[in-house]
């Protein structure tokens, strides 16, 4: 997919438990916590093993015959190399909202442990945010774009800063991933000129998005279905 083209459809895979409440299964919490976004070193300690990976740095091996490299104005020879040249670059912190273009999908069911998949409108999802979200708060950048992935041995040059967000081992090919990822100052003005640290260096933190009209979620996710009763049915809220 062009990474400038943006999918009229897209889909989040999950619990009832947690995702029940955007399509009327379950009722919304209290504190009515909506769409959770993950700080991107939250795959690193993922209990699934299947989906687990340290996102916070990418690890790239360059092949020797298709870069050069030049050390103080000496041209490395390739074939005096032993191997490829290893490279490790630093994944800006972010929040990240992981979908993929895989409807309905059993493969989907079964490596992320899910019972149900939300139909996404990304259209009405990304409005939401840009429109929303980073307006009333200043200073989030919303991102999104499909991931890239990339194999062992990289031919192609590989991304800096936040193109590294959207980039990961094609061992992950099989999940088709769309990615939305949201950035934040690193510390962050809520309310009342008060500061909160948003990221900590050993701990995962989480930000989640919501809002008072519940039916803003039938727009957003307008379909859903169940592992154990497949085929889409629309939103009951």
């Amino acid at each position: 997919m062009d990474s400038n083209q943006i999918p009229e459809s897209l889909y989040l895979y999950g619990e009832v438990e947690f995702l029940g409440k955007f399509v009327g299964l379950r009722k919304f919490p209290a504190d009515n916590r909506g769409l959770r976004f993950c700080d991107i070193l939250h795959y690193k300690g993922m209990e699934n093993l299947d989906v687990r990976d340290d996102e916070t740095v990418r690890a790239f091996e360059l092949h020797k015959d298709f870069f050069t490299i030049n050390i103080n104005g000496i041209d490395i020879d390739p074939s005096s190399m032993a191997g490829h040249t290893k490279l490790k670059a630093t994944t800006p912190r972010c929040f990240c909202l992981c979908l993929s273009m895989l409807p309905d999908s059993d493969h989907m069911y079964r490596k992320f442990k899910a019972d149900m998949c939300l139909k996404v409108d990304v259209a009405n999802l990304l409005e939401f945010l840009n429109e929303k979200v980073a307006v009333k708060h200043k200073g989030l950048v919303i991102l999104n774009r499909p991931i890239t992935y990339f194999p062992a041995v990289v031919m192609t040059a590989p991304p800096t800063n936040d193109g590294l967000i959207f980039w990961k081992s094609n061992k992950f090919s099989d999940e088709e991933e769309y990615r939305i990822a949201i950035k934040t100052p690193p510390q962050y003005v809520i309310a009342s000129g008060q500061q909160y640290q948003m990221f900590h260096a050993t701990n995962p933190s989480y930000m989640f998005i919501g809002h008072k009209d519940k039916a803003l979620w039938t727009e957003i996710f307008p379909e859903f279905s169940l592992k154990a009763d497949r085929g889409f049915q629309r939103n009951r809220i």
